[in-house]
């Protein structure tokens, strides 16, 4: 039976491995290895702060591009969605816990034993893959290899899918002096907001991107109304979603397959196009 390894278990790795379940016509071995954050929720939706939500509406973020209202229907499942209406819902931006949820829901659903109709066997490993040996001499030879973990024993596999997603920021130049200062976290990700400084002081955030967001809106809510400052090179905030117009998709639909490059040039022909109304409507 062909082994699949994929290293990492966020919402890539584990979407990889459910959609092998679901098209597999023969049967294959998957093996996540997984590290760190929960299975299934990776750092983005591994959050557990209600106020963190997906920067996208609910109504385009299905799993799966074949089933566009997959997520909506999902949603519709759950109580707490009950006394919202079906237009208010699509267009919510829902929390990504709930979303972590959902992955960690058709995880179950593909990856489980409980249906006898797939071909495909899971396996999580809570490990840390260090390194890949390749099988093949030939450049080029697609022979697999061998996926080596820090604790556990090696995983031979005909295909290894790297999933490893976001990684923390680099550090700063002289940030190792301040590794162990309370004041000073280089991971937006941990649990910096249990240790807050009283509000008569200052807190400066590095980045005024999307983390940058989660990280006022957390302070916020957890009721800490002193100074904050954001810095950045371009001192931008991302832009709101616009739904003024409607706008025909970037790729057309006449049946070609086209590389990444080439979907990149068409996507941002149009961005161009958009230019001084907004870029949103492309993407959306």
């Amino acid at each position: 039976m062909p082994t699949t390894a994929i290293i990492g278990g966020g919402f890539s790795g584990t979407l990889a491995a459910v959609n092998l379940a679901r098209f597999a016509t023969s049967p294959q071995r998957v093996v996540i290895v997984n590290t760190g954050r929960p299975f299934g929720r990776g750092t983005a939706y591994g959050t557990t702060r209600g106020e963190h939500l997906l920067n996208v509406a609910a109504r385009n973020m299905s799993a799966f591009p074949d089933q566009p209202t997959h997520f909506f229907e999902w949603l519709r499942s759950r109580s707490e969605f009950d006394a919202i209406d079906d237009h208010t819902l699509r267009e919510t931006f829902i929390p990504r816990r709930i979303f972590g949820d959902y992955v960690r829901g058709m995880a179950a659903h593909y990856l489980g034993t409980a249906d006898p109709r797939s071909h495909v066997q899971c396996e999580v490993v809570e490990d840390s893959a260090v390194d890949v040996i390749p099988r093949g001499v030939e450049p080029g030879s697609n022979q697999g290899g061998v996926v080596m973990l820090e604790k556990g024993e090696p995983i031979e596999a005909e295909s290894i899918l790297l999933a490893t997603g976001n990684q923390p920021p680099a550090g700063l130049p002289g940030a190792k002096k301040l590794a162990n200062d309370r004041r000073y976290c280089g991971n937006p990700w941990k649990d910096w907001h249990e240790n807050l400084p009283s509000e008569d002081q200052h807190i400066v955030i590095l980045g005024t991107g999307l983390t940058a967001v989660d990280v006022i809106v957390t302070l916020r809510n957890k009721g800490w109304n002193g100074k904050i400052t954001a810095i950045s090179r371009n001192g931008m905030l991302p832009q709101r979603h616009f739904r003024g117009i409607e706008w025909p998709h970037a790729v057309p639909d006449d049946g070609q397959t086209r590389s990444l490059k080439e979907l990149v040039k068409l996507i941002r022909s149009d961005c161009e196009r958009l230019r001084g109304v907004s870029q949103n409507p492309v993407i959306a």
